[in-house]
This record gives structure tokens, sequence and C-alpha cells, in this order.
């Protein structure tokens, strides 16, 4: 069960950025209270350390790397994010609203108050991340890699998962019931106190060996 995720605190005077989003991040180590809308975002070479009270709507990051990155009080709408690399960032009041995540690297990154609301998540990988108070709802995120993550308070509502990796993530006290988990990759002992229907228990079964008979 998901506790009540705390959304962006993000000032209602916020301004549209008049410099483009890869020139601010070469010049200051900090960017906050800034809107970029319809950007192209370019690689600088360079890394900021902090984004704070910032909104992203209809923006298009390509393949850039923003590694080790802390992102607090942040919206991002409509956004493309395939490929990007976020690993090792922190994410701390996030939200990603109606995003293409494709193939996004998350790996070993912090979630904390994060919501992912329709959006494309589709071999995304979050391998060795820390998860929690975080729901993704009514996303694709099928063949998405969340081997090795540390979970609290972690929930998917009606959400594709299937041939998703779970691995050494423990399930307990994850209510599946409304999420597609078709070939579910994951370990034995991982399943134990995850909740799932009786249809999901019969695949799930199949799955790891065991055979039904009536």
């Amino acid at each position: 069960m998901t506790k009540k995720i705390s959304s962006p605190d993000i000032y209602e005077n916020i301004e549209e950025s008049t410099s483009a989003f890869d020139i601010l991040t070469f010049e200051e180590n900090e960017i906050e209270n800034l809107f970029f809308h319809n950007e192209t975002i370019k690689e600088t070479g360079k890394r900021c350390d902090s984004i704070i009270h910032c909104i992203f709507s209809h923006c298009l990051f390509g393949k850039n790397k923003l590694r080790r990155v802390n992102f607090t009080d942040i919206s991002f709408r409509n956004c493309d994010l395939s490929n990007t690399d976020f690993g090792e960032c922190n994410f701390y009041r996030v939200e990603f609203i109606n995003c293409k995540l494709l193939g996004c690297d998350l790996g070993g990154s912090v979630f904390n108050h994060v919501l992912i609301e329709s959006s494309n998540g589709i071999y995304s990988n979050f391998t060795n991340a820390k998860i929690r108070n975080t729901l993704i709802q009514n996303s694709d995120f099928r063949n998405g890699a969340f081997n090795n993550c540390k979970i609290e308070s972690f929930s998917f509502e009606n959400c594709n998962l299937s041939e998703s990796e779970f691995s050494h993530t423990p399930l307990k006290g994850m209510d599946l019931r409304n999420s597609r988990i078709e070939n579910l990759h994951c370990n034995i002992p991982d399943l134990r106190g995850a909740v799932v229907s009786s249809y999901q228990a019969v695949e799930l079964a199949k799955q790891i060996g065991i055979i039904i008979k009536d």
C-alpha cells in the first residue's frame, strides 16, 4: 500500500526560461524556479548539481546524460525522455505525466514521493534503485528492469508489467491484481507476500514450474 504522495512544490510565480536549458547547465550549478517549454535539450558535457522547482513541458531530452543530479519539486509533462541517462539521481517530489521513458536509464537512483502517470516506460531500467512512496499508474512498463531494488510503499496501478524483471526485489505487500504481469521474471522468494488474483497466481505457478491439475 502506497502512502499519500506529496506533489511537487512549484512556485506560483514561476517564469519561462529565457535561456536554453543546455546553456544554463553549462553556466550554473543549480537551476531553480524556471519553466521550460517545447525545448530540445542538448548535451553540454557539463552537468548541474541540482534542479529545483521547475516545470518541463513538451521537451525532448534525447540521449542526454544527466547523472547524479538532484531533482526536487519537478514536473515533467508530455516530455520525451527516451534513452536519457538519469543514473544515480535523486528524485524528490517529482512527477512524470504522459511522458515517454522508453529505454530510460534510472539505475541506482533514489525515488521518494514520485508519481509516474500515463507514461510509456518500455525497456526502462530501475536496477539497484531505492524506491519509496512512489506510484506508477496507467502506464506501460513492459520489459522493464526493476532488479535488486529496495522498495518501501511502492505500487503499480493499472500497468502493463509483462516480461518485466524483478529479480532480488521483494514484492511483499505489493498489490498487482489490476496490472498485467504475464511472463514476469523474478525469483520465488521475491514473490512472497505479493497480492495477486487467482488467474495471476496460476500464471505465476506455471512460470516457476508448478504443474496444476484438476
